[in-house]
């Protein structure tokens, strides 16, 4: 017979490394709050057992103000509650155990079989202390196992005790006396008239805590439901001038202390001591943008950069070259062997070309990630992000958009609040993500080759900089409201293991050679065709008299302003709209051969850069687009966001052209 369990824990706790682990699959693990959104289910090795993966959460009630559940707490209390598995396997972090079990009483009082594992057992011994997850178990009723996810450490066990699907029923808690005395007379005025499959323990404790309507969703007489909610609030005027809610808390975390004297013994490393720093006040944004250049200038290093020079020429001369004498001697047309070498080997190539420093960005970010600095930025940003509405933990989706925009708009999930979401969906767009990275990298080789580091950096820091004047006025005027507080604890430093910074470099690059192979190389020869056919589907000598030069010549008038009136410019910013990376195709097929030459001569300096900065800001791919509509909801804050995204992006673009026409070329 086979059992559903759910692996359930707090963001950070390790939940995705043990899920890859006992299912052997290949999930991506990260080192910031809130990285699992959606269920995952895997089968557990050597088992017919289904393990369900719920978003990372910290409790299964509202404690946020205004009654306001996050998304994660949405998913995972939903299906706890209305389908509930057959057994929960609720991970632990060693190193914030208190924090961790406040979850755990919880899920006790959802009266469903339970296994406990304390995970990053490793970490604590490292530092000095020591768990005692036997003692642990016995006083919560539970089996408990001692394990490290990353290192394999007692899986097996664990995996023997998730097979065996024992009764492991735990001991009834026991909370502070007002608010124990408040349950117990709940639980004899409403026990009789709830479902025996209902989790009535868990009902009373968030009654207590505010959540009233409960009383209304159960088939309660009216005296029962009045008498209840006397008890409800004698037990908030006895509540030390305390709500309820927060005495709940309190109770709660009371528990605790006295579940784990005497079993924990704890000691923080030296390397703690950094935090002084990277979270000083005034020290850690200069830190961090310190560190963000670094990864610039290694990304622009003299190896990948001659990497990048060798793969650009094998993949944009010689290659096409050679294509091109082997189709014409199979007999193809001339016509025929320049769509192939021009429209697919060139356009592809020379995306391809730009992978290495690609890999060195995405494995330095990923050090970054793994050793558990994110977490620190996420705290030293909540202060200026709590000005745009927005809490510290908004950054993790923005830092997400410098990979990929969608799985960012998608992690605006794990934020608290409507127009908290929706600020940070409409801001996440402006940041870079890595599709651009081969326009910069393309435009940087050909106009800035003595400032590399810089002007990408600057570009970065421009879009960092959008999102926020973006967002302080979205708060001000459009989606008012006050920001949410940050709960956030400060995860360990850790070493990253080099497995896992290789498998999430790939996880990142797979997806731009995925693109590479299919859109791109799609948008590639569809752009060849329109720049080689007229509209009446006839081939043309002449590139103006084609589709593609009838559209950009109908465009470039708009784009003069900002020094983009080349009719082979704006068609091959159509091409971005399917892909950002597509654009460096759109250029080939727009320009021809010798590209680096035509760009060369066709822009200045200065236009450049504004087309980079238009690229950065103007609507992102249709990807994108997408999962925008489906996460803002409603269509008119669809077209809000693509309407502003144009209109940001030119105006960046007209006033950067405009004044770097005055000061560098007047």
């Amino acid at each position: 017979m086979s059992y559903e369990i759910a692996l359930v824990g707090n963001p950070n706790s390790g939940k995705s490394t043990l899920f890859n682990a006992l299912t052997n699959s290949c999930e991506y693990i990260g080192n910031w709050p809130g990285i699992t959104v959606e269920k995952k289910i895997g089968k557990i090795r050597d088992s017919d057992n289904s393990l369900i993966d719920l978003p990372g959460i910290y409790s299964l009630g509202v404690l946020n103000r205004d009654d306001c559940y996050s998304e994660e707490e949405l998913v995972a209390r939903r299906y706890l509650l209305e389908d509930p598995p057959d057994m929960i396997l609720n991970i632990i972090d060693g190193t914030c155990i208190e924090r961790s079990l406040y979850l755990t009483l919880q899920l006790m009082e959802l009266g469903i079989p339970m296994i406990v594992v304390v995970n990053m057992v490793d970490e604590v011994e490292a530092m000095g202390g020591h768990i005692d997850s036997a003692a642990l178990g016995s006083r919560l009723g539970v089996v408990c196992i001692p394990i490290s996810a990353r290192y394999g450490t007692n899986l097996d066990i664990l995996l023997v005790e998730l097979d065996s699907h024992r009764n492991l029923s735990s001991n009834t808690l026991e909370y502070d006396p007002i608010m124990q005395n408040a349950i117990d007379s709940l639980y004899w005025l409403i026990a009789e008239f709830v479902p025996k499959d209902h989790p009535i323990n868990l009902y009373m404790s968030l009654m207590l805590s505010g959540e009233t309507h409960i009383l209304n969703e159960l088939d309660l007489p009216q005296e029962v439901k009045e008498e209840s909610l006397q008890i409800i609030a004698d037990f908030n005027s006895n509540s030390q001038n305390l709500d309820g809610r927060a005495f709940v808390i309190i109770s709660r975390y009371k528990l605790i202390d006295k579940l784990t004297k005497d079993i924990i013994k704890k000691q923080l490393p030296p390397i703690f001591q950094l935090d002084k720093l990277l979270t000083h006040r005034y020290l850690a944004i200069p830190i961090f943008i310190f560190a963000m250049l670094g990864i610039f200038a290694l990304t622009f290093g003299y190896v990948p950069t001659l990497i990048s020079s060798y793969l650009e020429r094998f993949f944009t001369i010689a290659l096409p070259n050679y294509s091109h004498d082997i189709l014409m001697n199979l007999g193809a047309t001339n016509w025929f062997a320049r769509l192939i070498t021009q429209g697919v080997i060139s356009n592809v190539g020379l995306v391809v070309a730009f992978t290495p420093q690609m890999v060195m960005l995405f494995t330095l970010m990923s050090i970054l990630e793994d050793s558990g600095y994110m977490a620190r930025i996420a705290f030293i940003t909540d202060r200026l992000l709590k000005e745009i509405g927005l809490s510290g933990k908004a950054i993790v989706p923005m830092l997400m958009g410098f990979g990929c925009t969608t799985p960012a708009v998608m992690a605006t999930r794990t934020l608290e609040g409507e127009q908290n979401r929706r600020i940070a969906i409409l801001i996440t767009p402006f940041m870079s993500c890595s599709a651009k990275i081969p326009i910069y990298l393309l435009f940087i080789e050909i106009f800035f080759k003595s400032h590399r580091t810089l002007v990408l950096f600057s570009l970065y820091i421009l879009g960092i900089f959008i999102s926020i004047i973006y967002g302080a006025l979205l708060h001000k005027f459009v989606i008012k409201g006050d920001s949410p507080p940050l709960m956030l604890e400060l995860v360990p430093y850790r070493m990253p293991k080099m497995r896992d910074v290789i498998r999430h470099t790939w996880h990142k690059l797979e997806g731009f050679i995925m693109k590479a192979g299919t859109i791109i190389l799609a948008m590639g020869v569809l752009m060849w065709l329109m720049q080689n056919l007229t509209p009446a589907f006839e081939q043309v000598n002449n590139g103006a008299s084609s589709i593609l030069g009838q559209i950009g010549m109908a465009l470039s008038p708009l784009l003069v302003p900002i020094g983009l009136g080349d009719w082979r410019i704006s068609g091959a910013l159509l091409s971005g709209l399917a892909a950002k990376e597509a654009i460096v195709g759109g250029l080939t097929a727009s320009f021809g051969g010798g590209l680096t030459m035509a760009l060369g001569s066709a822009l200045s300096p200065v236009s450049a850069y504004s087309f980079m900065v238009f690229t950065l800001l103007y609507p992102p791919c249709i990807s994108a687009i997408v999962v925008m509509a489906r996460e803002l909801k409603r269509k008119r804050w669809l077209v809000f966001s693509i309407g502003i995204h144009l209109a940001i992006a030119y105006m960046a673009a007209l006033i950067i052209y405009q004044l770097g026409s005055i000061f560098f070329l007047g």
